[in-house]
């Protein structure tokens, strides 16, 4: 029965409604978001085409949304608090460790709020996390290891307080200013 026709003028397909038949076994569909295209009566049927594309693109914008999880939720499912006590200030313990994504030992986490894409460094986001507010300097680490993100060794500072800082601690406190 391969040369008789299905009639499929009126029905509905996904979200195609099949106009009129073209050519080639194809029909004209218009989709519920008002595009038109021409669709194989064989792919309609077997309801492989649903749709323009219109029903993915929803279909993939919903789970990216239900996928984005709050900033502190991600963040601390990447934190090991049971790090390392450096020499350079062993009474605040422990550092936290970031055991995610770095660059050049510094932690970095993926933004997706406010609909873009952002790559921020870890301890800065602890310091936000900690602060409830971004910070406007540098944010410097007291125990100098640049996968930390515990908040109590975090400090805002300039660039010249950095060096400051690193001269300090590596001539053992003899820096004349």
């Amino acid at each position: 029965m391969r040369g008789k026709r299905l009639n499929l003028a009126n029905q509905r397909f996904g979200r195609w409604t099949a106009l009129r038949y073209t050519s080639a076994s194809k029909w004209l569909c218009r989709c519920n978001c008002g595009n038109e295209s021409e669709v194989t009566s064989s792919l309609l049927v077997r309801g492989t085409s649903k749709s323009c594309g219109c029903l993915q693109r929803e279909l993939s914008s919903e789970r990216r949304k239900a996928a984005v999880r709050p900033l502190a939720e991600r963040f601390t499912d990447k934190v090991d608090p049971n790090g390392p006590i450096p020499a350079v200030c062993p009474h605040l313990g422990p550092c936290w460790i970031w055991t995610a994504n770095k660059l050049r030992g510094y932690g970095l986490m993926i933004d997706r709020s406010e609909g873009r894409r952002r790559c921020l460094r870890a301890h800065r986001v602890a310091w936000f996390l900690a602060h409830g507010e971004w910070p406007t300097l540098s944010v410097l680490h007291y125990c100098d290891n640049p996968s930390c993100v515990n908040p109590s060794r975090l400090f805002e500072g300039t660039q010249a307080d950095n060096m400051y800082d690193l001269m300090v601690k590596r001539l053992g406190g003899k820096v004349t200013p």
